[in-house]
């Protein structure tokens, strides 16, 4: 199974960067619906290829409200 490129898991560690810096709703430019579930998908992603690189963007996710 090939890796996640660096740039997708720098974009991701970004994404939730931002959301805790302007809310999860300034950051759901593609209007996805479910925007925790879509969050939490990109996160398993990493996951796949890389446990412990699922580590530093899991923890982020716990800190940022995806509730609204």
């Amino acid at each position: 199974m090939r890796r996640v490129r660096v740039e997708h898991y720098d974009a991701v560690r970004a994404l939730l960067h931002n959301c805790l810096c302007t809310g999860q709703t300034a950051q759901n430019h593609a209007g996805h619906p479910d925007f925790r579930a879509h969050v939490y998908g990109l996160i398993a992603w990493i996951g796949e290829t890389s446990p412990t690189g699922r580590g530093k963007p899991l923890a982020t996710a716990f800190r940022v409200d995806l509730t609204s």
